[in-house]
Formats: C-alpha cells, structure tokens, sequence
C-alpha cells in the first residue's frame, strides 16, 4: 500500500542492498555495509532456495533455465 505495488520476498533484500551500496560510496572502509550486503545476500539466497539457475554466462543460465521447464 506505500509502495503503490506488489513487493515480493527477494525485493527486499535486494533494495537493503542497493541502500547499502549507496553507503558504502560514501565510506567505502566502514565494515557495517559489506558485512549488512553479505547478511542481505545470504537471505536472498535463502529466498530464491532450490529455483537459484547456478551459471557463469547469460548463456548457460537460459539454457539451464529452459532446461527445467
């Protein structure tokens, strides 16, 4: 309702970690962003679970992606 439209779980994490890389241009030695992107991300992971597409290349990530379906 703030927002104005759907927020789904693996947003969230997502934005907190654009926001601390903001924070980190304007201290890039401060620990407490790197550390905070690292928790973010390991909850996105946790998220996404069994549907994360492991891929090194847009290519291989298609052709797993489409793989599955």
């Amino acid at each position: 309702g703030i927002l104005g439209h759907t927020i789904n779980a693996t947003d969230v994490p997502l934005c907190l970690i654009g926001l601390k890389i903001i924070r980190t241009v304007e201290a890039p030695d401060y620990s407490d962003n790197s550390d905070d992107i690292e928790g973010y991300l390991d909850i996105f992971r946790k998220i996404v679970g069994d549907d994360m597409v492991h891929a090194r290349s847009v290519k291989e990530y298609l052709e797993k992606r489409d793989g599955q379906r």
